[in-house]
């Protein structure tokens, strides 16, 4: 109990301090939103990852059945806060994630209409976790827990058994763990899986209405179609990372409260294991799709032989396009965002006047499209 959680809390320091390093070392990757809020999980997930490999040795010498126990009650109350303000922020970073993936396929990956989204997000996110950590502190909550100082009774059975009176804090502090940190961490999650649900359902109605459009249309908006189910895929990864970190200590906490004791001993060694895991997990999940993204995608071949496309033909489709990989490492990542003139001329169609109802005949003019 007291060694896995420093094996599970160094990877994921490793993880997000790479991670964190490699996006603030990247101009271009400063000022998208997605990078934005990855490094910020990454800031979150440092300091928590630091307080769960100190494990025990915050918990108050002398502490029974506790391994390393070495610090006093202020490092267990300094362990316990760093845990709910930033595990807290890390969650609420995850539903961000998600609805700034629904955002930016509900508005077209249009930049100004999403600039809303980048004042004040941090802000807001950090008010909850400020607010709960700090009634913690208040309550005396944090007090030690089998890896960990958290939100415990102390002694650990008291609040269960009648004859075991709390040292500290109130007497029900499993009601306190449910108020602070277990309810709002199931509306999290409950919110980021309705958004997903959201945003598969919104790619889907986008999609059908392509079958409506004419010309050129048909191409522009069958790359923004693609582009979307690869933003909605991408944003299923993280949620399947958010479900990784969070299941098994919510399981955890549900059990333990429903038999009334301070810890079902299975369970709270696959939870302190898995839970200092978080940052581990969601930057692999971070760099896997940034691997993919710079192998290339499925996109309209770039017009290197200065192809020529009638309406006519872009209308009955027999054209010269292909769908193949682009091998290009600076192409922008799905989540970057781009004005449509740098979205489309990465695949030479130019983004003119969408009315297609012009002179079939002057291809040289209105049908042409120019190269990269």
């Amino acid at each position: 109990m007291a060694i896995a959680p420093k094996i599970s809390a160094t990877l994921s320091f490793i993880a997000c301090t790479y991670a964190m390093i490699s996006i603030l070392k990247n101009p271009a990757k400063r000022q998208k939103i997605y990078h934005r809020l990855i490094a910020a999980m990454c800031l979150a997930s440092i300091p928590s990852s630091i307080a769960y490999f100190c494990g025990t040795w915050a918990i108050p010498v002398g502490t029974p059945s506790v391994a390393g126990a070495s610090g006093n009650i202020n490092t267990c109350t300094a362990q316990g806060f760093t845990l709910q303000l930033f595990g807290s922020a890390l969650s609420l970073y995850y539903a961000a994630l998600i609805c700034y993936s629904f955002l930016a396929v509900f508005h077209e990956f249009s930049m100004e209409k999403l600039g809303y989204f980048k004042r004040g997000i941090h802000a807001g996110i950090y008010a909850w976790p400020l607010a709960s950590s700090s009634v913690g502190v208040a309550k005396q909550l944090y007090n030690p827990g089998a890896s960990w100082c958290a939100i415990e009774p102390f002694p650990r059975e008291c609040g269960s058994k009648d004859d075991i009176q709390c040292i500290r804090g109130p007497s029900n502090p499993a009601w306190w763990k449910w108020i602070l940190s277990t309810i709002p961490l199931f509306l999290t999650i409950a919110i980021s899986t309705f958004t997903i649900v959201l945003l598969w359902v919104t790619v889907k109605n986008k999609g059908r209405r392509s079958k409506e459009l004419l010309g050129k249309q048909i191409i522009l908006d069958g790359y923004r179609h693609q582009k979307s189910r690869t933003v909605a895929r991408q944003a299923s990864l993280y949620l399947a990372a958010f479900y990784a970190s969070y299941f098994f200590p919510l399981v955890t906490t549900m059990v333990n409260t429903q038999m009334g004791t301070a810890s079902f001993f299975p369970l709270e060694i696959i939870s302190n294991t898995i839970l200092p895991l978080h940052g581990f997990i969601f930057v692999i999940v971070y760099i896997r799709l940034q691997s993919r993204s710079e192998q290339g995608s499925l996109a309209i071949t770039p017009l290197e032989n200065h192809t020529h496309v009638s309406l006519s033909s872009m209308r009955s489709g027999d054209n010269n396009f292909e769908k193949q990989k682009i091998n290009n490492p600076k192409k922008k990542t799905m989540f970057d965002g781009m004005s449509d003139d740098e979205k489309w001329g990465l695949f030479g169609v130019y983004v003119g006047d969408s009315d297609d109802d012009g002179d079939e005949g002057d291809t040289e003019q209105d049908s042409c499209l120019p190269d990269l």
